[in-house]
């Protein structure tokens, strides 16, 4: 993989629930896409922390933080790969919801 270095306590992360994606609750009820022209399904994503700046104290390199609609910037990818589950995207580390140790569904 290239070598990447956020800058600062820039944070960089995977996203883990890509939009567009179909959801299941637990009890087996399947959720819709993504619309981006109705704000009724947008939601809060998250995403799995990929690179840490060298003075990021908040968070590191293997957890997982949620970040509310649209506090992220444009996905691009290192590696060439056009899938969007490949992407990785900046998150805006002010903005951020909540931080995991563990993957959350």
């Amino acid at each position: 993989m290239t070598k990447l270095t956020p800058l600062r306590d820039k944070i960089v992360g995977r996203m883990l629930d890509t939009a567009g994606a179909l959801r299941t609750t637990q009890s087996g009820i399947i959720l819709g896409t993504d619309d981006p022209g109705h704000s009724g399904f947008l939601r809060a994503r998250w995403f799995l922390v990929t690179h840490t700046g060298p003075e990021q104290t908040d968070v590191v390199t293997g957890q997982y933080v949620l970040v509310p609609q649209g506090r992220w910037g444009h996905g691009f990818n290192l590696e060439g790969s056009v899938l969007e589950e490949d992407k990785l995207f900046h998150i805006d580390i002010d903005s951020m919801m909540m931080v995991s140790d563990e993957p959350v569904s």
